[in-house]
């Protein structure tokens, strides 16, 4: 003889707690992943990812989707060729060596909101490939690291120098020479005198560009705040879910 069991004679409190810890647990697997979504992207690096340039630039920069932290852990190293184990500084940092490489980060990076910038020194500069190796810190204080590469198919250019040309030394005149007398300047009409050559011209207006308008922060909406505002729609929900199944289970 079959047994059947009927539903109906489940205890409404049971069924109550059941949907409360469902509810619960799906609350907190969001709230706990929200925060992974919150760390800003690189959006773009000059010079660009394999980009080839016909020197070396005199900086680097990168820019993230969100602001960065002003004060935080932010390097920038750059490095030629010749350094084997520069890649090894993300890969795995515990086996690179890079004591006897050039670093031709000049001084200490500069982070102005989502952009950061790095100056480089040129000096003595090679053709090659070069490995930009950056550690920036996020707005939710969350780190993080990376690099890229670009290619200079030229050696850097010459830096201006800062001594002055040398003047050419007049030679001493001919103390034989008789000097002869000099014969006054004829003065000249001042009503026929022609224009003076000293007379500027008119500057010619100098073309302004139009400068480029910022994106508009408020165009678009963050993810952390999306995130907020789809875990609470899901909580909503299911509160209002184990609202209705414990008035069904009462009446039932």
């Amino acid at each position: 003889m079959s047994c059947v069991t009927d539903t109906r004679t489940r205890s409404p409190r049971s069924l109550a707690a059941r949907i409360v810890g469902a509810a619960s647990l799906a609350a907190a697997l969001v709230l706990t992943a929200s925060p992974a979504f919150a760390h800003s992207d690189l959006v773009a690096t000059s010079p660009a990812e394999g980009a080839t340039l016909d020197v070396v630039p005199a900086e680097v920069s990168l820019t993230f989707s969100d602001d960065l932290l002003a004060e935080g852990a932010a390097e920038i190293q750059v490095f030629d060729e010749t350094c084997a184990d520069a890649g090894l500084l993300i890969a795995n940092p515990g086996m690179a060596d890079t004591r006897d490489c050039r670093n031709y980060a000049s001084g200490d990076p500069v982070v102005t909101g989502p952009t950061i910038t790095q100056a480089l020194d040129r000096t003595d500069a090679v053709a090659g490939t070069y490995t930009v190796v950056w550690r920036v810190t996020y707005g939710d204080a969350h780190s993080g690291e990376d690099l890229f590469t670009f290619t200079a198919s030229g050696a850097a250019p010459a830096e201006p120098s800062d001594d002055p040309s040398p003047t050419e030394t007049a030679l001493p005149a001919d103390p034989s020479a008789s000097a002869e007398p000099t014969t006054p300047a004829e003065t000249t009409d001042p009503a026929t005198a022609a224009p003076s050559a000293t007379a500027t011209a008119s500057p010619s207006p100098t073309a302004t560009a139009s400068p480029t308008p910022a994106a508009d922060a408020s165009s678009g909406v963050s993810a952390p705040l999306v995130i907020g505002i789809v875990a609470g729609v899901v909580v909503l929900a299911l509160i209002v879910f184990i609202v209705v199944m414990i008035v069904r289970a009462r009446r039932n």
